[in-house]
């Protein structure tokens, strides 16, 4: 029998139609010779046989050397592909070298060629997977990481030469796709998709798996399965998911693992036993609500990395971990019930690089060996008991950020390093938080050559000495806050260098001299507060200057004033020396009893500014008038009063709030809010700039909002704007639950807003949400002592809120939680789908809101009561899954409703379906968040009246007490 040559069967083949053309001529010489024969041409069958073989022979040797041949059904295959994400395309046969760069095909010594590994990683490839991939059965590696696949990934079972998967950062959703065929499987990447639902038990049987990487999947959710089978495991991650339940204990079983990342989840409980991961390197489980101690990783010899911040650990900081000469990332910050003292084994941390402890309850001293972390970049010790600290950090080099803020640390300023890193530009020391604290003694010399530093605040210590020449030297300083210390003495002229400098805080201190002028030379200085010092005088420069900054002054020579839009000087002198002379007696007569007055106002103002932050700017009664103009437009009203539009000097648009003349708040409960407030620093949150509380007048200026509220658009009141699409109201909603996430998750203690309404959520420019109003909320404790005696047959008059939003259990029983807040969250999910208010009842059935929602959704009837304005422009999907969470939010039962953490995975994972809907439409000219009617108006079948409020948005001056954000 004839056998074609092994060579023959390699690589593409160009000529590919000479060998199929060469097959067809064999068979039509073999047809010929057979008639020949039955017309008894006397041809033997040997004759017949030559003739094929030389007609073989003949076409293979035009075939060139190294051709190869793939099957046809996997060339058709690979077209699909092609087509499908619009690929180049190719000549021949696609395994021959050079023509497909995107796939490796398998040379087998006998047969065909076939497709062994495909990578079509970073083209940035849009639409789905093609199902029919799944028919290339021996491809043993597939990575289509890096590109905008959506959908589903299809049921991969039937490939079951598949080693790799790699789907890394894409769109793709659904369920976890079904690959319990893949018995060879060692390596599955999914990091960063939107897959949904629960990882399935079948996936942890595989005993092949290596490598399980799907963290970034914020709807994965469920119980982490048992794991008595992933002997072979190395590299499990599973962090920002929803994944819940505790850490099963069989995670032990997964003996040869070096990587465990299963942060920024919802898991709980203890931590399982780990001392038999001993190859273990790198750990987080930061961010989630685990609670009691922390392992002590003994038997673990080459940790890497060590994270469990946020969470509620407790008991001490076991000694294993600071025995561990390879760790380089240590974050246990933000654990309240983690006490003691830091280990006293920590001389052989050498290599450490990240060294988080802050926001414990950390006691005594902090050990000298923090001197030898020639290595450590960052040290975040803030906000424990600390009581002492090293006094000389020069041999840190690499360190980048040192915080020391609110402890009880005394002794002098550390000295701080300025020699290798600065000099050889590595990155420098640039933020030095060391206030709140009982630090004495003078600034170290060391500091004048912090060169990089950017910020430094040193405010509430014990301090003293004059300011050091050599702070000229700190050329890229932003904010200086050195306030409510015994620093003396002149402010050095050499500020004049500070040329990058915005903030400067020397305020309630004993400072001397005049203000400099070299402070004018400043360009980018916009808050500058010297009050409290015994300066004696302001230079004649800054009565002329036409700078619009934020300048505090009020200690000295009492007729000393600051003039922030100073008339001509001349006029001025010459008025007051002619009258001067006529009314000199009258002057005198009048002083004393002006004096006294403004002495006696001077001091309450004074005590009543005290505690209150720098940071939030006190504006005087004649200031509110002329930023408002007299209070010439309101913008607003609510249960506070009215709401005003005003100008800053600097044109910065302002909302001003003046409580009404009926309201029952004190003095103090005043104070308390503003406290409250000046410490709300989100995204999501309308920043609160400063306050004014003069002659009875409690008053609150916060940033405007051009784009008033959502209730505004919901309705169409007092704007020619299309209604919101859906999407557009979706990206508002998102936003306003990243604020209340905020107030209840990472506020310490956390807040309760209260008064969670669509008239509360304020928009700016970009329509980007805020939540305003938060003049009613409460921290927890004190929304608890608030109803001690709580008439369960009655209503307190305590009561806050809006009808209609108010959750049961606090309006009936006084409790008052912020599932509170959910509920009215549920409120307002439910309104802006619907486009109706929760007070009346305008559904066809007569029911309320919540109730026709409800029984819309049991009939599977959403559209029903879906906001008419939209149409049928939304995904029925993402519509379901928001009313459900909705309903789910207004449970009876508090404890039944959801956290706001997630509530906002669900309006992403709707947001990101409509985004996907919104894709696959034809581009428009514009982008616009509003409905486009077909006839091109913005009229809406209905229209209902509201209530009005603004703010607006402008640049917020960044807290100087809390200037950086991790």
């Amino acid at each position: 029998m004839f056998s074609l040559p092994h060579h023959f069967q390699v690589a593409q083949a160009p000529e590919m139609s000479v060998f199929r053309s060469s097959s067809d001529q064999l068979m039509n010489a073999k047809d010929t010779s057979m008639k020949k024969k039955n017309m008894s041409c006397g041809w033997s069958s040997q004759h017949v046989l030559v003739s094929l073989l030389l007609v073989c022979l003949i076409n293979l040797s035009k075939i060139p050397q190294g051709v190869a041949v793939i099957a046809p059904e996997e060339e058709d295959i690979l077209k699909i592909l092609q087509e499908s994400f619009n690929l180049p395309g190719w000549v021949g046969d696609p395994c021959q070298p050079g023509a497909v760069d995107w796939i490796i095909c398998y040379d087998p010594p006998r047969g065909l060629n076939s497709v062994e590994k495909i990578y079509l990683n970073g083209l940035n490839l849009r639409g789905g997977i093609p199902a029919a991939m799944l028919n290339l059965r021996n491809v043993s590696v597939i990575d289509f990481s890096g590109n905008n696949l959506t959908g589903p990934i299809p049921d991969l079972s039937n490939m079951t030469s598949l080693t790799k998967v790699n789907f890394d950062i894409n769109s793709l959703s659904g369920s976890f796709p079904n690959m319990s065929g893949l018995h060879d499987i060692t390596e599955i990447i999914l990091k960063k998709n939107n897959i949904s639902g629960t990882i399935p038990a079948s996936l942890f049987q595989h005993r092949s798996l290596k490598t399980l990487k799907m963290s970034g999947n914020v709807f994965l959710s469920g119980h982490l399965p048992k794991m008595d089978q992933l002997t072979n495991l190395t590299n499990l991650e599973l962090e920002s998911c929803a994944l819940n339940g505790t850490i099963p204990a069989s995670i032990g079983s997964a003996t040869k693992l070096t990587v465990l990342y299963l942060g920024s989840n919802q898991l709980s409980g203890p931590l399982p036993d780990l001392s038999a991961l001993t190859d273990l390197q790198w750990f987080d489980a930061g961010n989630n609500t685990l609670t009691g101690p922390l392992p002590p990783f003994e038997s673990a010899g080459q940790l890497y990395k060590v994270q469990l911040h946020s969470n509620d650990m407790n008991g001490t900081i076991p000694r294993g971990i600071f025995q561990q000469d390879n760790l380089q990332y240590f974050r246990v910050d933000h654990n309240p019930s983690l006490s003691g003292q830091l280990p006293a084994q920590g001389s052989r941390l050498t290599q450490l690089i990240d060294f988080y402890v802050s926001d414990c309850n950390l006691t005594g001293p902090v050990p000298d060996y923090v001197q030898k972390w020639a290595q450590v970049n960052v040290m975040e010790l803030q906000n424990n008991h600390f009581t002492s600290f090293p006094s000389n950090l020069s041999g840190c080099e690499s360190l980048h950020v040192i915080k020391l803020s609110n402890n009880s640390i005394s002794g002098r300023l550390p000295e701080l390093p300025y020699g290798k890193a600065q000099d050889n530009d590595q990155k420098p020391l640039q933020y030095i938080l060391m206030d709140n604290n009982n630090f004495s003694g003078e600034i170290p010399a060391s500091w004048t050559h912090l060169k990089f530093a950017v910020g430094i605040n040193i405010a509430y210590n014990n301090l003293s000495g004059v300011i050091p020449r050599g702070f000229g030297n700190l050329t890229s300083l932003q904010w200086l806050n050195m306030s409510r210390n015994a620093f003396s003495g002149p402010l050095p002229e050499e500020f004049r260098n500070l040329q990058v400098l915005e903030v400067l805080d020397l305020s309630n201190n004993q400072f001397n001299g005049t203000i400099p002028e070299v402070l004018l030379e400043l360009p980018l200085l916009k808050k500058l507060f010297l009050q409290n010092n015994s300066f004696t005088g302001i230079p004649e420069a800054f009565l002329k200057t036409t700078k619009a900054w934020n300048f505090t002054y009020d200690k000295g020579d009492p007729n000393l004033k600051v003039i922030k839009r100073p008339k001509s000087r001349n006029v001025v002198e010459i008025v007051a020396g002619v009258l001067g002379a006529l009314l000199a007696v009258l002057i005198l007569s009048l002083l004393t009893y002006i004096c006294s007055g403004k002495r006696k106002v001077r001091r309450q103002l004074k005590e009543f500014r005290a505690d209150l932050p720098e940071t939030v700017q006190y504006f005087s009664l004649r200031e509110i008038n002329a930023i408002t103009e007299n209070f010439k437009r309101e913008i607003g009203k609510g249960g506070f009063g009215s709401v005003y539009y005003g100008k800053l000097p600097d044109n910065t648009e302002v909302a001003v709030k003046v409580r009404s003349d009926d309201s029952s708040q004190g003095v103090n409960e005043f104070k308390n809010e503003i406290k409250l407030l000046s410490r709300l620093h989100h995204r999501n949150l309308v920043p609160l700039i400063g306050y004014c509380i003069e002659s009875k007048n409690q008053i609150l200026v916060y940033v405007y909002m051009p784009k008033g509220t959502l209730e505004d658009h919901l309705y169409h009141k007092g704007s020619d704007e299309q209604p919101l699409s859906w999407k557009a109201r979706l990206d508002i909603l998102s936003n306003a639950a990243k604020g209340l996430e905020y107030l209840h998750k990472d506020c310490n203690p956390p807040v309760i807003h209260r008064d969670v309404k669509t008239s509360n959520i304020l928009l700016t420019e970009k329509l980007e949400a805020k939540f305003g109003d938060l003049g009613i909320s409460k921290q927890i404790a004190e929304a608890q002592a608030e109803f001690p005696n709580f008439n369960q047959t009655g209503v307190s008059t305590a009561i806050k809120g809006t009808i209609g939003y108010l959750d049961p259990e606090y309006f009936s029983r006084g409790k008052l939680t912020t599932k509170s807040d959910v509920f009215s969250f549920g409120v307002v999910l439910l309104e802006t789908i619907t486009g109706q208010k929760p007070q009346v009842r305008n559904f066809p059935s007569g029911m309320s809101m919540m109730e026709s929602v409800a029984a819309a959704d049991l009939k599977d009837e959403i559209d029903t009561v879906v906001d008419p304005a939209l149409g049928n422009r939304y995904n029925r999907e993402g519509m379901r899954k928001v009313v459900k969470m909705a309903l789910s939010c207004m449970a009876p039962a508090g404890e039944k409703r959801p956290e706001m953490r997630d509530i906002l995975r669900v309006l992403m994972d709707a947001y990101v379906i409509e985004l996907g809907e919104t894709l696959d439409e034809k581009p428009q000219k514009a982008v616009n968040p509003h409905v486009q009617w077909d006839d091109g108006s913005s009229n809406r079948p209905t229209t209902t009246t509201g209530s009005t409020s603004a703010f607006s948005n402008v640049s917020f001056s960044e807290d100087v007490t809390k200037p950086l954000a991790r």
